[in-house]
């Protein structure tokens, strides 16, 4: 007999202005994500302080204002393209894909 290892279902709405994340609780119930800012609604806005961790939501916004080269808004009205919207300190490249990947990854990790 296999153990089955307890993994939490996880359902993200990636919107074009914000995202919501909700996971599945054991009573079979969706519950909204609360996300570090007190709102089940997550900006869809990444900032990078650098490539490899980079900040989602309000904080992204707040940090964008102050250095508007930091990072990237509307980027998900360009998925599907292969256009680079932004270009990292490390030269690393990133595309809406890209973005969508990390940004995911943060909704993933607050749940």
């Amino acid at each position: 007999m296999s153990e089955q290892k307890n993994k939490a279902v996880v359902g993200i709405d990636l919107g074009t202005a914000t995202c919501a994340t909700s996971v599945v609780t054991k009573t079979g119930l969706a519950k909204s994500v609360v996300f570090g800012e007190g709102s089940t609604m997550l900006r869809s806005i990444v900032y990078f302080q650098d490539a490899e961790t980079p900040i989602v939501g309000q904080e992204a916004e707040n940090l964008l204002l102050l250095d508007p080269s930091g990072g990237v808004r509307h980027w998900k009205r360009k998925m599907g393209s292969d256009e680079v919207l932004f270009h990292a300190k490390s030269g690393k490249e990133f595309r809406a894909e890209d973005l969508a990947t990390l940004f995911l990854q943060q909704c993933k990790h607050a749940a």
